[in-house]
């Protein structure tokens, strides 16, 4: 069931997540909000190939979720996701739910002009609010995505 008027639009970012193996892995802190998965990208014949390593950097990442559902439980989200896709949900429910929290203390708030991004892996979901999204695919193994992610946080 879809809350209110929540509407989900898929987003071609140039690197979908692995199907089998995505192992992602998600680095956090105040000001940063990074994921990082194995990925695969279209060959143009209906087809899929390995990308490398894609690390995705959240802008202004306010607020993330990551875990349930897995694939076989992705029915159950409250919002029409796809398997292994990356999804901008529109008329955020959650958006929505933050904006009405922070006018409680601050009634003039007018909220956060921020977006909902959700991506869809086998065993787990991950979904953020944040201001928009760069994805970067790298030829790397994925041993060496975690120092490439702590490369990235900045002190």
């Amino acid at each position: 069931m879809i809350r209110r008027n929540e509407r989900v639009v898929e987003l071609d970012l140039g690197a979908d997540p692995e199907p089998a193996v995505p192992s992602p892995v998600v680095v956090s802190t105040d000001t940063q909000l990074l994921l990082g998965y194995n990925a695969i990208r279209p060959t143009g014949d209906a087809r899929t190939e390995r990308a490398g390593v894609a690390i995705a950097e959240f802008r202004r990442g306010i607020i993330h979720r990551f875990g349930y559902p897995n694939d076989e439980a992705l029915h159950v989200h409250p919002t029409p996701l796809r398997h292994y896709r990356w999804h901008e949900v529109l008329d955020s429910a959650w958006l929505a739910e933050i904006n009405e929290r922070n006018r409680q203390a601050f009634p003039s708030f007018g909220g956060y002009p921020l977006r909902h991004f959700a991506v869809t892996f086998i065993d787990a979901t991950f979904e953020c609010l944040a201001a928009d999204v760069s994805v970067e695919v790298l030829n790397i193994g994925y041993a060496d995505l975690f120092a490439a992610l702590l490369r990235r946080v900045k002190p």
